[in-house]
């Protein structure tokens, strides 16, 4: 079979699906579907089969479909979707079984990223990560706050120490004026 690359002509309506919030790959509109409401369908779809699933290694396939020869991407036998021409051609592709091809590496390493992302390990490394960074900010903060403080300080200890400096100065000066007068006195 005879792989040719073709580009996509603009524009082309395409939606992005997702698992979990991640970007997976997108897809185009097809026999008036739009794009939006099949990558919407698309990602329900995977979401509520990783969602129920213990193992999920090996559950994805794609087969022919007899009537339109196009490849349908399959969870456990249940249809994801299947792969049209445009889909295809939005990544430059002209062949639909080349697609079909990516698109189940895709989606197996998105559910197998899934399960992983769930194992208590992952869980509790993440929890004691996001506890640490907690910790560290608050010790910056608290840190940060201390040297504002004692930079706000600095000039009224340094005022106060001033003025302190300078009423023994005065009081000196009064107390050698004092004794001077008294000394004089006593001539």
């Amino acid at each position: 079979s005879e792989i040719t690359i073709t580009t996509p002509p603009l524009p082309i309506d395409r939606s992005v699906v997702r698992l979990d919030g991640r970007f997976l790959f997108r897809v185009a509109a097809v026999d008036g579907i739009s794009s939006i409401t099949r990558a919407r369908e698309i990602s329900k779809r995977l979401q509520t089969h990783a969602a129920k699933q213990g193992n999920l290694s090996d559950q994805v396939t794609w087969i022919e479909d007899p009537d339109t020869e196009q490849p349908i991407i399959q969870l456990d036998d249940q249809l994801l979707m299947t792969v049209t021409t445009a889909d295809a051609v939005l990544v430059g592709i002209g062949s639909t079984e080349i697609r079909a091809d990516s698109l189940q590496a895709i989606v197996t390493d998105a559910l197998a990223y899934y399960q992983y992302e769930r194992q208590p390990e992952v869980v509790q490394q993440r929890l004691v990560w996001a506890g640490g960074l907690l910790l560290s900010m608050l010790a910056v903060g608290w840190g940060l706050q201390w040297l504002h403080r004692w930079l706000s300080d600095a000039p009224e200890k340094k005022l106060a120490a001033s003025q302190l400096v300078k009423q023994q100065i005065i009081w000196r000066q009064a107390k050698r004026i004092y004794e001077l007068k008294h000394w004089f006195l006593w001539l």
